[in-house]
């Protein structure tokens, strides 16, 4: 939704007609009304219905490529956006219709020798469907992760858009989330920001901080966290309590002030996954001047070492304590002038941003 928000925003404030086409169960989410609420007076929508079929297959994409039909007839004129396009590019590729106005938006691009059958086979299919789909007129581009304002952008050899990077925390915000989460400056805090799921290893955060000597060290969870990945983390996060550590949770759907203004009130971000792709939080982080301690995805390497972010490590607790430690015992760090949401846009769609 949050992509949604920025090309929207960009598109009115050329005077663009703007018109949003997404399933009935989008319009209930917590995060539509964050992120487009405000603009919802400003915008049309065109309700696809429901589009749930369990886990996202051939019958989905299939699914979707008629909706995306019937809005073209509709809708002849306009150029049609296709975000989280990854499940598309190759039914897309196959599809008796092409479209020329079309632009997909590939989130992981595809990745050099990746490890494993069925990975590996992925990445080929998408690769030829990236191919494929190009050769038939639709503009596809991958995101980028976070990187600076200099157009044009390149991501692994494709056509690329940056992920993009907005901050709206001011240090008053940043002070007041300080104080109410009760951020004891005497402590080093490890923040662990978004959906926090089993893929974000916060089990193996918090014991890396216990490596780290733990009394020393708050952790900061930030973001919507279920009752079972709590339950699953809960006995690594006593340890680190009773080894003197402090464990601070907001749970809330933070604001995009509220989750800058965390991001801005740790000493760490800690990113520990192993999903390839750029991560919004590094970004923010970067842009922020807050050290990273990354593990795990050969990405996040990527990523600290072109923005100089912070450190890496192999996913395990003892080699990201290491890299928690030398993250924060970097003395200063810059912060990063990252492209925004207007250089996102602007990538995305090139020259129909200034089509009447």
């Amino acid at each position: 939704m949050m992509y949604c928000r920025i090309l929207a925003e960009c598109a009115l404030s050329m005077s663009r007609r703007v018109i949003l086409a997404t399933s009935s169960e989008t319009f209930d989410a917590q995060e539509f009304d964050a992120h487009i609420g405000v603009l919802a007076e400003k915008l049309e929508f065109i309700d696809l219905g429901s589009l749930t079929l369990g886990r996202p297959g051939w019958d989905y994409q299939r699914k979707l490529l008629k909706q995306i039909d019937a809005v073209a007839v509709d809708y002849p004129t306009a150029d049609i956006v296709v975000l989280e396009g990854d499940k598309l590019v190759v039914p897309l590729a196959l599809h008796r219709k092409s479209y020329s106005r079309m632009t997909v938006l590939v989130m992981r691009a595809p990745a050099p020798g990746m490890s494993g059958f069925l990975s590996g086979l992925n990445n080929l299919l998408k690769r030829v469907g990236i191919a494929i789909s190009r050769k038939r007129s639709v503009n596809i581009k991958v995101l980028a992760p976070a990187m600076r304002a200099t157009p044009p952008y390149s991501f692994r050899g494709y056509p690329a858009v940056p992920d993009p990077v907005e901050l709206t925390a001011t240090s008053e915000s940043i002070e007041t989330y300080r104080s109410e989460m009760k951020l004891d400056r005497a402590r080093v805090w490890v923040g662990v920001f978004g959906n926090i799921t089993p893929r974000k290893n916060l089990d193996l955060v918090a014991e890396a901080i216990m490596k780290c000597g733990g009394k020393d060290f708050g952790l900061l969870v930030a973001g919507k966290i279920g009752n079972d990945e709590r339950n699953r983390c809960d006995s690594s996060l006593q340890r680190l309590k009773k080894a003197g550590g402090a464990v601070v949770f907001d749970t809330r759907l933070l604001t995009d002030r509220e989750l800058d203004s965390a991001i801005a009130a740790v000493d760490v971000v800690a990113i520990a996954h192993s999903s390839e792709g750029p991560s919004g939080i590094l970004g923010k982080a970067a842009a922020s001047g807050v050290s990273v301690a990354a593990a795990g995805a050969l990405s996040l390497k990527e990523d600290i070492e072109r923005l100089d972010a912070g450190a890496w490590s192999p996913l395990s607790s003892q080699a990201f304590a290491k890299a928690l430690q030398q993250a924060n015992s970097r003395s200063f760090v810059d912060s990063v002038e990252l492209a925004d949401g207007p250089a996102f846009a602007s990538a995305l769609l090139g020259s129909n941003m200034s089509v009447p």
